[in-house]
C-alpha cells in the first residue's frame, strides 16, 4: 500500500506472457499491466482460479469484450431472477452485463426508447434485444475512443434527441442510481401485452405519456449574462465548491488554463433562517425528481436551520444553459 497525497491506494503489477494473436503463451513476449487505485476496497481470492473461472464464464456477456454476445446476455436475464426486476437494475447487475455502468445503461435505454423503469417481463424480445445492444454500442465507442460519447438525457437539461422535452430524473430501482429519460422518447407501457419477439414500432408509440407529476423547472438558455473578461462567454463553465467554508456553493470559471477570472454565481440566491446564502440543489425523488431547490448549506450536523424553498423560473434564468441537474 502506497500513499497519494495522503489518500490510501494500492497499486497491483500483474506479468504475463502474451503471444502475437493476443493470447497467453509462456513461450513469447512478456507483458506487464500495472492497475492503480484510491479509496478502493479490494478482495483477493484465496485461489486464482475463481477470478479466472468467472472471467472466462463471463467473457461473452461482456459489454467490451470482442467475444460478446447479445444472446447470451438476453437469455441471462429470461432464465434468471433478474426477469422480475425492471430493466435499469438488469442492466447494471455484474453477473448479467459485466462492464456496464450507470451513464451507459442511461443512454443505451434513451437509444432503444425504453423506460428504465419498465419491468423486464413487459419487455418483448426485440426491445430487451435493443436495449442491450444500444448499451453495447454506447460502451464500444467510449472504449474506442477513450473518452464518453455525446449525451442525450444524462445530466442534461433538454433532451438531445427531440430538443423539446424536459428530462426526468430520480433515483431508480434496487441499485438507487440516479437516472435521466425523456418524457417523449421513452414512454413508459401500461398494461402492453407483448408478444414474443415484437415490439412497437416508432408511430404507435404514445408521446404524450409522462410520468412525472412535476415537471422540472427549465433554465432560459439565453439568459447567461457572466462572461471572462479574458476569453469572452464561450469558455464560462458553472462548478460547486466541494470543500472548505464554501462548500456546496456554485461559482464561475473559465475553462482556459491558468486562467484566473472566478465569480460568485449565487449572489441573487435567498439567505437561509442562519443569515447564509443558501444552495441551489436539485431534488432526485420519485415525486419531484429534476426540481431545483434552495436549502441550508451548513453540512454539520445539529446546525442546518432547516431552510427550504423551491426554486422558481426566475432564479434558474440567471445561470443560462450552464446550470446542469448533476452540477
Amino acid at each position: 500500500r502506497n500513499s497519494h497525497k495522503g489518500i490510501p491506494s494500492i497499486m497491483i503489477s500483474f506479468t504475463e506472457s502474451i503471444s502475437s494473436s493476443g493470447n497467453a503463451n509462456f513461450n513469447n513476449k512478456t507483458e506487464t499491466i500495472i492497475v492503480k487505485a484510491y479509496q478502493t476496497t479490494i478482495s483477493g481470492p484465496m485461489n486464482a482460479k475463481i477470478p479466472r473461472t468467472k472471467f472466462t464464464n463471463l467473457s461473452t456477456c461482456d459489454v467490451c469484450n470482442v467475444q460478446f454476445n447479445h444472446h447470451h446476455v438476453l437469455r441471462k436475464i429470461r432464465n434468471s431472477m433478474v426477469g422480475d426486476r425492471i430493466i435499469s437494475d438488469a442492466l447494471l447487475d455484474q453477473n448479467v452485463l459485466p462492464g456496464s455502468g450507470n451513464i451507459i445503461k442511461i443512454e443505451g435505454l434513451h437509444n432503444a426508447r425504453v423506460h428504465p423503469k419498465q419491468m423486464v417481463s413487459s419487455l418483448s424480445d426485440d426491445q430487451l434485444r435493443l436495449a442491450i445492444l444500444s448499451c453495447r454500442s454506447y460502451a464500444m465507442k467510449w472504449f474506442k475512443n477513450g473518452s464518453a460519447p455525446q449525451k442525450s438525457v444524462y445530466n442534461q437539461m433538454v433532451c438531445g434527441t427531440c430538443k423539446e422535452a424536459k428530462i426526468c430524473m430520480q433515483r431508480v430501482g434496487y441499485s438507487s442510481r440516479t437516472t435521466f429519460w425523456c418524457s417523449i422518447c421513452q414512454p413508459f407501457q401500461r398494461n402492453v401485452e407483448i408478444n414474443e419477439g415484437q415490439s412497437e414500432s416508432p408511430s404507435q408509440v404514445n408521446h404524450n405519456t409522462n410520468n412525472n407529476n412535476q415537471q422540472p423547472i427549465m433554465p432560459n438558455i439565453k439568459a447567461l449574462r457572466k462572461v471572462c473578461p479574458c476569453h469572452g462567454p464561450d469558455t464560462l463553465v458553472l462548478r460547486r465548491a466541494r470543500n472548505g467554508a464554501n462548500a456546496s456553493r456554485i461559482f464561475y470559471s473559465c475553462r482556459v488554463k491558468n486562467c484566473t477570472f472566478f465569480a460568485w454565481a449565487d449572489r441573487f440566491f435567498p439567505l437561509c433562517n442562519c443569515r447564509e446564502r443558501s444552495v441551489l440543489l436539485v431534488s432526485k425523488t420519485e415525486r419531484t425528481g429534476g426540481r431545483f431547490f434552495f436549502s441550508c448549506r451548513n453540512e454539520k450536523r445539529g446546525e442546518k436551520c432547516g431552510y427550504f424553498a423551491w426554486a422558481q423560473q426566475k432564479d434558474l434564468e440567471r445561470l443560462g444553459d450552464r446550470l446542469t441537474p448533476l452540477l
